[in-house]
Order: C-alpha cells, then structure tokens, then sequence
C-alpha cells in the first residue's frame, strides 16, 4: 500500500535523477476517484517537466502501434505524433485506464513499457517515466485482468487515501470551507466504496468532494431540496445528509466563528441544551477556522467553563474528530486546568456514553 505523498516521492526521484537513469515504469492501481492521474498530472506541472496523458480505452492497438504505410517497397509504421520526440525533453507519460483494456491493447503497450520503444521507428527519450494508472477488480469498476508478462513490467503501488494530506491539499487548493470541516471532522466520509446496488450512483470520493465544493459555492440562495439533490447525486444519500446536518450547524453558527477567531466572546448560555450545541459547534468548526492553533484555546476555555460532564462530552468529541489539533493540548495555557478537571480522559479509555446530544 502506498499514500498519495509515497508516490510523490517517488515520482519526484525520477525527476531529479536526471536523464541518463531513467526509473522502471510504475502502475499505480486504486479505486476511482482516489486521483491517481491527479497525482501525475500536477507533479509534471509544479516541476516544470512536460505531461502526455493516453487514455488507452478509448484507443485501438493501432493507435500505439501507427499507421502502416509503404516506403520503397517496404511497410513502415507511422507513430503518432502525440508520442515525445525531443531527445533532450523530460516529463511523465502516463498510461491511464491501463487495467480497463483487453488484451490486445495492453499487449500493443508491452514494448513501451518493458524497451520504450515501438519498434524501429520510435523510441521514447530517456528523461521521460512511463506510469500506468487503473482500477482494481474489487472496486467494481471496469477492469481486466492484467497479464503476467505485463505485470512484471512494472513496479506496483497501491494507492490508498490520506485524509490529512488531502485536507493539506484541499486547503491549499482553496475548497469550500464547509467541505474541508466536513471532511476533517469526519474523515470516514472522505472515500466510500459502494456496494454492488449503489455502484451505478453517486459515491463518496476525493474527486467527488472536489465537486461537492465546486457546486456548494454556486448553489447559494438554492431551496433545500435542490441542494440535498445535487449532494446526494455526487456522494450518495447518506454522506450527503450528513454532510447538509453539518452545513446547518455550520450556518447557523456565524456567532461561533465570531468567538473561535477572537471577535467576540463566550457567554455561558443558560440552558444546558444550548451550552451543548455551542460546544458542538465549536467543536465541529475549529479545524475550519483561520487559525486553528488560536481557537482551540478558545474552545478548552469553554469547556473548562461549562459544567464538568458536558465540558467532558465536548472534550471526548474533539479527541475524536480533531486528532491533529488534540495533539495540540499539552501546548495550551490551559492544559494545566484541563488535566486536573478531565484527567482520566485524557490519560486513557473515557466513558464511551458520554454524548453531547
């Protein structure tokens, strides 16, 4: 198994190892949607080097193999002119939907891949790395079954997700903040794969997050249903109305960001119920906030002022779904005071029926 930042490294080696050593080509399999021709596309783009993308399941062997033509009496094949000719170039040729072609056409690939060439009339330059990218069989997608003699041509990883390094790119990439909380909150959320019955429907993925976030921005001053039918159309039913209960708690608490970012402060409300629902939304909207390291001090001192066992529920939830930032706690000024009041939570296993709800 590999994360996104393995293959970055090493994808990255081939490119700083310069021409004259090219690395062996490299399959990265993993379900759809992971941003396996992602990861390719935008390492050849922020080093500088050029990117030639084929997506082999709309092409037919001859397309790799060329048009055949007669020269003096002789056949010769006509290459593409897709294909990088510049002997001093660099970049990444990727291979994409490698496991989704029949046979035929991943024999036709055997030659590049294994000699980088096509016969006696092409040769790919050395400062270029051949990856191929597909699917597994067991992701329910359209997949063949690879040859060994193509399997052995390549240096295999398995690409899985990392949520925290697709919330550092989500972030910088400047997604919607609701779908960076959401995601950062639950993180179970961020890659699902279907069952057989809801293969043919929407799914929660990486990529389809992206389009959440896309959409999310437009549809503003849309009807509930409109946009419950637009989430639910690219993530499923259920990621969907949990993410649109967490919006709501992130709509309706513009106050909240107020006193996370240091604007205004905390009041203690009266009720019970609503301490509960303040620190649940604090809780939920941290990792969101411009400075996150600052709000989770604002978010210890409301715990610490509001009564011990909702203080601990509150405490319980943020360990749970803010790892990054619990880490964070001995850091704090008010960690001192939290030990002495939440001691056994945070020393080790808590009471599991502590809810805020």
């Amino acid at each position: 198994m590999a994360t996104i930042p393995v293959v970055q490294t090493l994808l990255r080696a081939h490119l700083n190892a310069g021409s004259g050593r090219p690395m062996p080509a490299i399959m990265l399999w993993g379900p759809p949607g992971v941003g396996k021709s992602s990861i390719v596309r935008d390492i050849a783009r922020d080093a500088g080097v050029d990117f030639v993308d084929i997506r082999l399941s709309q092409r037919d062997p001859v397309d790799l193999r060329g048009l055949p033509t007669i020269v003096d009496g002789r056949v010769r094949w006509l290459v593409g002119s897709e294909w990088p000719s510049d002997p001093h170039s660099r970049g990444i040729l990727l291979l994409d939907e490698l496991s989704a072609v029949d046979r035929t056409l991943q024999v036709a690939a055997y030659e590049l891949i294994l000699d980088r060439r096509i016969g006696d009339q092409y040769r790919l330059p050395d400062g270029w790395l051949v990856v191929g990218a597909g699917n597994r069989q067991v992701d329910r997608a359209v997949a063949q079954p690879m040859s060994s003699a193509l399997a052995n041509r390549f240096l295999h990883l398995e690409v899985t997700v990392d949520p925290v390094a697709w919330l550092g790119w989500a972030r910088q990439s400047q997604l919607h903040p609701h779908v960076v909380a959401f995601i950062d909150s639950h993180p179970k959320h961020l890659l699902q794969l279907p069952g057989s019955a809801e293969a043919d429907r929407g799914w929660p993925s990486p990529r389809s997050w992206e389009r959440v976030s896309t959409l999310w921005t437009l549809s503003a001053g849309w009807d509930e249903p409109t946009r419950m039918a637009m989430v639910e159309g690219l993530v499923g039913p259920q990621a969907a109305a949990a993410f649109l209960s967490f919006c709501q708690v992130m709509d309706d608490a513009s106050p909240i960001l107020d006193i996370l970012e240091g604007r205004v402060a905390w009041t203690v409300p009266r009720t019970a119920d609503q301490v509960r629902a303040d620190l649940r939304a604090m809780v939920q909207l941290v990792a969101g906030t411009t400075d996150p390291v600052q709000s989770l001090d604002r978010v210890l001192e409301a715990i610490l002022a509001s009564r011990p066992s909702i203080g601990a529920a509150a405490l319980l939830e943020l360990l749970q779904t803010a790892p990054a930032l619990a880490l964070r706690l001995p850091d704090s000024p008010h960690f001192t005071a939290l030990a002495v009041r939440h001691g056994a939570l945070l020393s080790g296993p808590a009471a599991n029926t502590l809810q805020l709800s």
